[in-house]
């Protein structure tokens, strides 16, 4: 394997690991951008109140609803850039 491909690969996994590390906190980023109207109605739409419904109500799998098609955009993300870049300074 040549290094171009380890560093692609590496790169590729980086960015993948980064965003399931992160994405429950755009779920719940998104949960709260969705209540918008409950401000009005004087409900809590703090961030942590917004976990721990998530939770309740569709456990922990809720949190990482939608990662699939998300990493699959991520990870080609990740290697055309290293790609990209590599090609740029070699």
């Amino acid at each position: 394997m040549s290094s171009a491909s380890v560093n692609e690969m590496a790169g590729a996994g980086g960015g993948i690991i980064a965003h399931i590390i992160t994405y429950p906190l755009q779920t719940v980023n998104r949960a709260v951008g969705e209540e918008e109207e409950a401000r009005e109605r004087h409900h809590n739409t703090s961030t942590l109140f917004q976990l721990l419904q998530l939770i309740q109500m569709e456990g922990w799998g809720g949190l990482y609803s939608g990662l699939k098609p998300s990493l699959i955009a991520t990870a080609t993300s990740q290697v055309k850039s290293h790609f990209f870049v590599k090609s740029f300074y070699t």
